[in-house]
């Protein structure tokens, strides 16, 4: 139910006269009092002629907008109303303060241990690392043990032997030149590249492993000042190790490092001088082109590679 509402505007006055139809001015200006209106001197103006008298039990027409009877007015708000102060008990406000802070200082930090790194989680898995490293850097040389297989024929037929044949094994005795790119892509990689070089260095062993920085290519290297540095390419039979990403991953818009065709040539050039290249770059299997397998073996650089992934690259190159 909608709550009724106590003022008294004048519409209520106007009800109030054609419900009570009074007979004269006076009448009506007592029944205008008692709603609260206070009557001026004048008399009310009819609309139906000049008599004066206001005819409250005809309907209204319907006009734009109904002007109060001359005389009449809302009564004031400080007319009938007394302004009555508020007085407020003064109460003191009580003094609150926040608790206070039992947190222990922070110890200085030692300067030592600010320079200390975090541990670094190597791209290549640990569990796999040996055989990725033996399995791509290696090269099959016929100095394995006699083969029984290739050397039984000749024996039934009563051929002369004049060398014993051997099976292919790999081998890391030719070496491996590992070339690290310090361009401004492989810089997040310097960690690794590192430990990388620690590992390999172990597993081949320190005399035969060389390790070269270099910026936009191997072979025509750019020192600090963009001049030419000079490269010895290793003897032959030796494995070329790449530390890059081949401009897989700089594009041809790199200032400082080679795009993808010229490590195509590199490895011609490579190739000429009876090496072969492998690289270990940090990029997806997805973004290496297919000419560039058959003259790189591309390993991707990444936790998810496995020594049966390394195989299946060999195997196919």
């Amino acid at each position: 139910m909608t709550p009724m509402s106590s003022k008294i505007c004048l519409g209520d006055l106007v009800r109030a006269l054609g419900a009570l139809s009074p007979g004269d001015q006076p009448e009506a200006n007592v029944i205008a009092r008692q709603l609260g209106f206070t009557p001026q001197s004048a008399s009310v103006r009819s609309s139906d002629g000049p008599t004066g008298k206001v005819d409250f039990k005809k309907p209204p027409s319907k006009p734009d907008f109904v002007d109060p009877p001359i005389g009449l007015h809302p009564p004031s708000i400080t007319d009938d109303i007394s302004i009555i102060p508020l007085s407020v008990t003064t109460m003191e406000a009580a003094h609150i303060t926040d608790p206070p802070i039992t947190a222990e200082p922070i110890a200085p930090i030692d300067p030592e241990e600010a320079r200390r790194r975090p541990p670094l989680d190597p791209l290549f898995s640990r569990n796999w690392l040996t055989g990725i490293l033996v399995l791509s850097l290696s090269k099959l040389s016929k100095d394995g043990p006699i083969d029984v297989e290739a050397l039984t024929p000749k024996l039934a037929c009563g051929e002369p032997i004049t060398s014993l044949p051997r099976r292919r094994t790999p081998t890391l005795r030719h070496g491996v030149q590992i070339l690290v790119d310090h361009g401004e892509v492989m810089e997040p990689f310097a960690r690794d590249q590192d430990q990388l070089c620690l590992s390999i260095a172990r597993i081949v062993g320190a005399d035969r492993t060389e390790q070269i920085p270099f910026r936009y290519l191997p072979d025509r290297n750019l020192g600090p000042f963009g001049e030419m540095t000079e490269f010895r390419w290793p003897a032959p039979g030796c494995a070329i190790l790449l530390l890059s990403d081949l401009g897989l991953l700089s594009g041809m818009n790199s200032t400082d490092g080679a795009a993808p065709s010229e490590w195509g040539e590199f490895a011609d050039r490579a190739a000429r001088h009876g090496c072969r290249v492998i690289a270990y770059a940090p990029v997806s299997p997805q973004r290496i082109p297919n000419w560039m397998r058959k003259k790189i073996t591309v390993i991707p650089w990444d936790t998810k590679t496995t020594a049966g992934i390394v195989r299946s690259i060999r195997g196919a190159a």
